[in-house]
């Protein structure tokens, strides 16, 4: 149980160390698509102390928090990688979503995610270019600003598009056909056992 899931939160792991970003904005997005985030009842805000919350989680999860952090924050718990893989295997043997569909569909939904931002970097990199080109046009700025608006609009659009092929490059060989193909093979061995 959990070879996909197991491969997907240590991408996310590496995702995070790889970009400098937080886990969260991986998780967040994970857990909210999948229905937990609308389950948990009660909204606790980011960073608040929220041990009186714990009434409201489940056993498990109460376990993997305490290996999180000593203080426990709402994105401490719900946000983590401890509970965010918790989550998915209870999707997978409680409710019975297959686990090859669920991380191939989360992987592709934070795709999408990253593509819709790279097309938000090329908005706004079309816009840095037109005012800059009417600041010229009408003498607002000087003739030096012009370069450095055609570097932020570079760096922009630059940035986008290397973390959309990066998150694509991390997670091909989870989608890879030899790995689901081995994913299908241990869960066939796994029933006939």
């Amino acid at each position: 149980m959990g070879y996909l899931i197991d491969q997907f939160v240590d991408v996310i792991d590496k995702w995070s160390e790889k970009t400098q970003s937080r886990l969260e904005d991986v998780t967040t997005l994970v857990m909210s698509k999948t229905g937990r985030a609308l389950s948990f009842g009660h909204e606790v805000p980011f960073g608040q102390e929220a041990p009186v919350y714990l009434e409201f989680m489940d056993r498990v999860e109460h376990d993997a928090a305490v290996d999180v952090a000593p203080t426990l924050r709402y994105a401490d718990i719900h946000l983590s990688l401890p509970t965010t893989k918790l989550w998915l295997e209870k999707l997978v043997t409680h409710v019975g979503v297959r686990e090859d569909f669920l991380i191939t569909s989360l992987i592709s939904m934070y795709e999408a995610h990253l593509a819709e931002d790279a097309r938000r970097a090329d908005a706004v990199s079309t816009f840095i270019e037109e005012f800059a080109t009417l600041t010229d046009r009408h003498g607002a700025g000087d003739a030096e600003s012009l370069p450095g608006f055609q570097l932020e609009r570079s760096k922009v659009r630059t940035k986008a598009y290397l973390l959309l092929d990066l998150w694509c490059e991390i997670t091909g060989p989870i989608i890879a056909k030899e790995n689901l193909r081995r994913y299908q093979v241990e869960q066939r061995t796994r029933i006939r056992e």
